[in-house]
C-alpha cells in the first residue's frame, strides 16, 4: 500500500487498499483502481471506486484500508455514490478507530454486481 505522486501534483497520490470485513456481499468488493488521496494543509481528500456485490436489499459494509501514515477519521466523515446515483440508498462512510481505517455502509436498492464511488475527507 505505497503511496505513488501523481505526474505534476506534490499534494495528490494513489494507494491500492485492502477490502475487509464484509457483510451482506456475495463477494468480497474490489477495488476498480488505485484511490486518490489529495492533501489540503492538514486535510486528506481520498476517493475511488469498488465493485460489490449485494446478497439482499439491506446494509451491505466493508473496511477500506487507509494510506500508510494517516490517522484513523473519527466520526461520518464521506460518502458515496453508485452508478448516477441510482444503485444505493442511506450510504455513509465513517471512521473505524478498532481496525484504523474507514467503513462503508449503503442499502442497494439493487442486487446486481455495481460500482460505487467512495469519498471522504478528514483531518490528519
Amino acid at each position: 500500500m505505497t503511496l505513488r505522486n501523481i505526474p505534476g501534483s506534490k499534494r495528490a497520490r494513489t494507494y491500492s487498499p485492502t477490502i475487509a470485513g464484509q457483510t451482506n456481499c456475495d463477494a468480497l468488493p474490489t477495488v476498480v483502481s488505485p484511490f486518490v488521496v489529495t492533501f489540503i494543509g492538514e486535510g486528506v481528500q481520498v476517493s475511488g471506486q469498488i465493485s460489490v456485490d449485494p446478497t439482499a436489499a439491506s446494509l451491505v459494509t466493508f473496511r477500506v484500508s487507509l494510506p500508510t501514515g494517516l490517522k484513523t477519521p473519527i466520526a461520518n466523515v464521506g460518502q458515496i455514490t453508485g452508478n448516477c446515483g441510482n444503485d444505493i440508498a442511506n450510504g455513509e462512510v465513517i471512521g473505524n478507530i478498532a481496525n484504523n481505517n474507514a467503513e462503508v455502509r449503503f442499502v442497494p436498492t439493487s442486487l446486481a454486481i455495481d460500482t460505487i464511488s467512495v469519498n471522504f475527507s478528514y483531518l490528519n
